[in-house]
């Protein structure tokens, strides 16, 4: 699937898609009954997850593109 969905459509578990919100495109997920903007970030220990709570539903999901091969 590469399209993008309905929000009505979003699976049930806690991976990070490509949500739209407002026009927008965004990674998130939605976890623990919100909606949340994820931004990755990497430290010196570890790859981190900060995630952001939106305000509002986003209105279409897709899942991530498959990284680029050699």
């Amino acid at each position: 699937m590469s399209d993008w969905q309905p929000i009505a459509t979003y699976p049930d578990d806690i991976a990070i898609r490509l949500i739209v919100v407002d026009g927008h495109v965004f990674p998130g997920c939605f976890e623990g009954g919100r909606w949340w903007f994820v931004r990755p970030r990497y430290d010196a220990f570890c790859y981190v997850r900060f995630r952001t709570a939106l305000k509002v539903t986003p209105t279409h999901w897709m899942p991530l593109p498959r990284p680029p091969t050699r």
